[in-house]
């Protein structure tokens, strides 16, 4: 498989899976992307067919990668995020 460099901007479309039993997760996930100026809808994806976990999805242009690092690292530090895919 080839590794393709990303070239900037770029719209990077975000599935987060949380725990559904964290339930501030989403209000944090909202704060990590205010403070980074991200003002784009997050909006809720699927359950887990057992119920455990909750996914978001949101979609951001991001015009460097530092600030892609930045952000995705925050979002993984979140108590209750699982897995950024």
């Amino acid at each position: 498989m080839m590794n393709q460099e990303l070239k900037f901007p770029v719209t990077w479309h975000y599935k987060i899976i949380t725990e559904k039993a964290v339930p501030e997760v989403k209000g944090e996930i909202e704060k990590v992307l205010a403070a980074n100026g991200i003002t784009d809808k997050l909006e809720t994806g699927n359950e887990s067919s057992a119920g455990k976990y909750l996914s978001y999805k949101i979609s951001v242009t991001f015009h460097d990668r530092a600030t892609m690092q930045r952000v995705s690292n925050e979002l993984s530090v979140v108590p209750g995020v699982k897995f950024l895919i």
